[in-house]
């Protein structure tokens, strides 16, 4: 008997199931802008996983071929909701970030804070504050566009630094007012006045985009730190001689500067983000 048909048609069904199987995705990250990226399993899970968040890896390309930074992302409530709804997007600096995520979802859950997506990457030691800005505008901030449903408009983007978060934040909102329309620096760690020549030119250069952005703009220097509160006063009297419009007080912060911060501004601290991203 020919067995050669046979042979045929097993080869034949056998080459339809390869056809039909589905191609796994090459790169982890890669996704459509209405799907979520995927979280990185390599990085430790510190976050409340009840508020939809996880650790990210992204690519840093602005930091040498093939430079990797991570992220913390924090979904609001609602986001599985609507799979049509955009969000605005608060860029959060500072150390201590899975702690300070479980505040802010806490607030949205309760309806304090406005929804948002909350972004916060991870701070290297190492990098100066041009170095850290330059990252989240040239490759965080598109990635979260790419990967998030997001609201781009600056409007509806804004940018918080916490201590060693605030320079950087700083940085980028006074050097691209375009991307953020929003600025609260807690507790900013400013270099000295020889130091802080490069931002004060920065800003002085800025000046008219700031202006014609209306950016809003917070300031909250420790009042226990008089060198900090200086320096916070110092440049919150430069913005206003430049017709930039600032909100800037001075608050026992102490060791625990943001939950203090919190604590003390109450409500007002999120009615500053419901009228800053114009939520």
């Amino acid at each position: 008997m020919d067995d050669r048909p046979m042979l045929r048609l097993i080869a034949l069904l056998l080459f339809s199931c390869f056809i039909l199987l589905p191609v796994a995705e090459a790169d982890p990250l890669r996704a459509h802008e209405d799907t979520e990226a995927r979280p990185s399993d390599s990085l430790s899970q510190e976050e409340d996983q009840s508020a939809s968040s996880s650790w990210f890896r992204y690519p840093a390309a602005s930091q040498g071929q093939h430079a990797e930074a991570a992220v913390l992302i924090a979904l609001p409530p609602g986001y599985q909701d609507v799979s049509s709804r955009r969000f605005p997007v608060l860029y959060w600096l500072g150390q201590d970030a899975p702690a300070a995520m479980r505040r802010m979802t806490a607030a949205m859950r309760a309806g304090d804070m406005p929804p948002v997506i909350l972004a916060m990457p991870r701070l290297e030691p190492a990098a100066s504050a041009e170095q850290t800005a330059q990252t989240i505008a040239q490759d965080l901030l598109p990635w979260v566009d790419r990967h998030f449903r997001t609201l781009t408009t600056a409007g509806h983007r804004a940018v918080e630094g916490v201590a060693e978060g605030g320079l950087p934040a700083l940085t980028l909102a006074v050097r691209q007012p375009e991307l953020f329309g929003a600025l609260s620096a807690i507790a900013p760690r400013l270099p000295s006045a020889g130091e802080s020549a490069a931002l004060w030119q920065q800003i002085d250069h800025q000046a008219d985009a700031l202006w014609r952005a209306e950016s809003h703009i917070r300031l909250v220097a420790d009042a226990g730190n008089p060198s900090e509160a200086r320096a916070v006063a110092v440049l919150a009297d430069h913005l206003q001689a430049q017709g930039i419009a600032n909100q800037a007080q001075a608050l026992n912060l102490g060791a625990v500067g943001f939950e203090r911060a919190l604590e003390s501004m109450g409500a007002d601290y999120f009615g500053f983000w419901r009228e800053a991203l114009r939520v």
